[in-house]
């Protein structure tokens, strides 16, 4: 599976094959917040996790810059994430989409994961570049459902861990061979209160100061044997 990337940065264009496709979980820098957020969850019925942060990895073929996926539930939905690519040791940042199967996600968060495609941006910028900017950098996201659209996420990386403090937190089982290995880093919340079934979705990530945005949009057809 090759995803095609180009760098802002250098204008490079990147043919990419992930070896590896990490999603966590859980992710928020506020753990008073993420417990409040576990309650929740629970109340709902959904199974939560006894340890967070979270990581689930995915087959790698699940990470595409397609601006179509398919999907075999009607109850799936994205929420915008900050994604770390390492290409051949060297890092990069985008913005990506973890997609998942909302009613798997009751009983088991990694197949619900595993069971939709997780788009990303095609453009990278070096993470580098960033890091004196990272907790600034604001990301959002849009729900489309017919001719209606929702302002969906908006938040800042502030909330977020950072690369860091991810990696400390991850298992060493996937922390010890990262290269060629993409890394959505987790979420915040979500504007509507409740997960919304959408046709579209829009991804943005934006970097103050910097005049810089990176966006990209996708579709969502339901296949058969729903």
């Amino acid at each position: 599976m090759t995803v095609n990337f180009i760098s802002l940065d250098s204008k490079e264009r990147i043919e990419f094959s992930p070896q590896k496709v990490i999603v966590a979980g859980f992710t928020g820098r506020n753990r008073r917040n993420v417990e409040e957020h576990l309650e929740e969850l629970k109340k709902e019925g959904i199974r939560v996790p006894d340890k967070v942060p979270t990581f689930y990895e995915l087959d790698p073929s699940l990470c595409t810059t397609d601006d179509r996926i398919t999907v075999h539930s009607q109850f799936t939905s994205g929420e915008v994430e900050p994604v770390i690519v390492n290409i051949d040791g060297a890092y990069y940042t985008t913005c990506g989409s973890d997609h998942t199967d909302r009613a798997l996600e009751r009983t088991d968060i990694g197949k619900s994961k595993q069971a939709c495609p997780h788009p990303v941006c095609s453009t990278l910028l070096k993470l580098d570049s960033l890091k004196n900017v990272w907790d600034s950098i604001e990301i959002s996201s849009e729900v489309s459902s017919g001719k209606t659209s929702l302002r969906y996420q908006q938040g800042k990386l502030s909330s977020i861990l950072g690369l860091d403090e991810l990696l400390r937190e991850m298992p060493p089982g996937l922390r010890n061979n990262l290269k060629n290995a993409v890394i959505f880093m987790g979420t915040i919340p979500l504007l509507t209160g409740k997960f919304v079934y959408g046709d579209a979705y829009r991804m943005t990530m934006s970097v103050p100061g910097a005049g810089v945005q990176l966006s990209f949009s996708y579709r969502v057809r339901v296949g058969a044997g729903i």
